[in-house]
């Protein structure tokens, strides 16, 4: 083999190497985009469920135009896993936590699941964190820094 057929061997063997590094960079940020967004939907729909709980008479189960005492427990999330206090759920996207709780207003951090690391002994640790304000009327969402 000459010298220039050897060059362009090498040669190509760095563009597909970088292109392989490129191409799975991208596809990491997008998969860890499209858990974020899972976890938004997921504040979103709770937020919508302890809405209704609010507004349920106590008599059905429900709040009473009051959030106090809502758990997991009191409404419909797809959780896999929910702990004895009824304050942490789990599911494929994320853990989610109670955070605090007042008659006018609840407090519901979402952290990731990326890559496995986070489970209901370590959340504080995530890098990331959603958190949702839900009142009677409102919903507001934003990320968190650690």
């Amino acid at each position: 083999m000459g010298q220039q057929q050897m060059m362009t061997v090498i040669l190509v063997t760095i563009v597909v190497g970088l292109a392989a590094a490129v191409a799975m960079s991208t596809f990491g940020s997008q998969a860890e985009q499209a858990n974020l967004d899972a976890v938004r939907v997921d504040l979103q729909n709770m937020a919508s469920q302890m809405q209704s709980y609010f507004q349920k008479p106590q008599q059905l189960g429900g709040g009473g135009n009051s959030f106090t005492g809502v758990t997991f427990y009191n409404f419909n999330f797809a959780a896999d896993t929910i702990n004895a206090a009824g304050t942490m759920a789990q599911n494929e996207n994320g853990i989610y936590q109670i955070q605090s709780v007042s008659a006018e207003e609840v407090v519901v951090y979402g952290y990731p699941v990326m890559d496995g690391q986070v489970n209901f002994s370590n959340v504080t640790t995530t890098p990331l964190t959603l958190q949702a304000v839900i009142s009677e009327g409102d919903i507001s969402s934003e990320f968190l820094s650690q």
